[in-house]
C-alpha cells in the first residue's frame, strides 16, 4: 500500500502543478476559464483525496507503533503530518475564497483571507518539500542518503521559490480584481 500511495503523490504533485499552473497563468494574464479551472482542480483534489485516504490507513493501520505518537517520531514525520491537516482544514477556504472576496474584500476580512491562503500554500509546499523524497525512498529509486539530502535541498529550494511566487501573484490579483 505504501508504494501505491507513494505513486498517488507524484500523481497527485503533477496534477496539482497543472492545476496550480493554469491558476496563476490566470491570474497573471486577467483570462479566466471556469471550466478549465474547475477540472484541473477536481482531478488534482480527486488524486488528492485519495492519497489522504491511504496515508491515513497506512499510518494509522501499517505503522510499527499502532499510534501517531512513538518514540522515534523525526521532525520531518511531524511536519509532514501537521502541513497536511492544516491543508485539510483551510482546502474549504481555498474552494471558496473568490465568493468570500467578493462579499468582504475590504479591511480585516481581506488581511485574514490572504494570511489564510499564506498559510494554505505555505503548509502546501512545506508538506512537498518533505513529502517528496520519501515517495521516492517507497519506489525504491532512492537509496543513497547523500542523494536524498540533496534533493532534500533542491526540492526545498524549489517549494520555496514557488510559495513565494504563488503568493505574490495570488494576493497583487486579488487586490487588483478587488481593489483593495
Amino acid at each position: 500500500m505504501k508504494k501505491a500511495n507513494a505513486i498517488l503523490s507524484i500523481v497527485s504533485l503533477a496534477l496539482l502543478s497543472i492545476h496550480a499552473l493554469y491558476e496563476l497563468s490566470a491570474y497573471v494574464l486577467f483570462y479566466y476559464n471556469p471550466v478549465i479551472s474547475k477540472l484541473t482542480g477536481w482531478m488534482a483534489g480527486g488524486a488528492i483525496a485519495v492519497h489522504a485516504v491511504l496515508s491515513a490507513i497506512s499510518l494509522f493501520k501499517l505503522s510499527d507503533s499502532k499510534t501517531v505518537l512513538y518514540k522515534r517520531l523525526n521532525i520531518g514525520t511531524v511536519v509532514q503530518r501537521v502541513s497536511a491537516v492544516i491543508m485539510v482544514v483551510l482546502f474549504p477556504f481555498h474552494i471558496n475564497t473568490y465568493d468570500f472576496l467578493k462579499k468582504n474584500s475590504h479591511g480585516a476580512a481581506f488581511a485574514l483571507a490572504e494570511t489564510v491562503y499564506i498559510v494554505f500554500y505555505s503548509a502546501l509546499f512545506t508538506h512537498i518539500a518533505v513529502s517528496f523524497s520519501r515517495a521516492l525512498i517507497s519506489l525504491g529509486k532512492l537509496e543513497d542518503d547523500s542523494k536524498r539530502r540533496s534533493i532534500n535541498k533542491l526540492v526545498a529550494l524549489i517549494c520555496a521559490l514557488a510559495a513565494l511566487i504563488t503568493m505574490i501573484i495570488t494576493i497583487k490579483t486579488h487586490i487588483k480584481m478587488f481593489g483593495v
